[in-house]
């Protein structure tokens, strides 16, 4: 059977879907026919050799968007290959602790789907432009930093993920 992947996504100011971009053309560089779509145009499931989900995370917890999706093909999913992938600032340093702090953000969609082949979890980006007003009036006055702008994507760390999927 041919290499068919589906990556559907939950984003919500972009970055998740960057890296989903990203991942896509790592495997179309390797040969595999992928589909690309946010996971709320997904209106049909496939036959697939592998479907990469990815969501980012906010205030401790996937998108809801994600958790419906896993939630609607739950038996699709079961048959399937699946990783999974993350993008959220508790990446902005990759320690052991974080590491595991952001991969229990990931236990409501882990519950539903089981076991993946394999989990990413990285580092988002802030932009203040792609924040609705109060979130930005918010963040600027936030003093913890943790919502100040900046860009923690490890294109490379994100690259290996996906060859390293490939390889599977």
């Amino acid at each position: 059977m041919e290499n068919k992947i589906l990556i559907a996504y939950a984003s919500r100011y972009g970055s998740t879907k960057e890296v989903a971009d990203e991942i896509g053309k790592v495997f179309s560089h390797a040969g595999a026919e992928v589909e690309l779509a946010a996971m709320h145009m997904v209106k049909n499931f496939g036959r697939y050799t592998l479907v990469v989900l990815g969501t980012s995370i906010q205030m401790g917890k996937p998108l809801k968007e994600a958790v419906t999706f896993v939630r609607k093909y739950h038996d699709e999913l079961r048959k399937t290959p699946v990783a999974l992938f993350s993008v959220g600032l508790q990446m902005k340093e990759d320690t052991e602790e974080n590491r595991t702090k952001a991969k229990g953000f990931l236990t409501p969609l882990l519950d539903i789907i089981g076991k993946p082949v394999s989990v990413g979890l990285f580092g988002g980006r802030i932009d203040h432009k792609k924040f609705g007003l109060l979130l930005r009036f918010f963040a600027k006055r936030e003093k913890t930093g943790m919502l100040g702008e900046g860009d923690w994507q490890n294109w490379e760390e994100i690259r290996k993920w996906a060859e390293f999927l490939i390889k599977q």
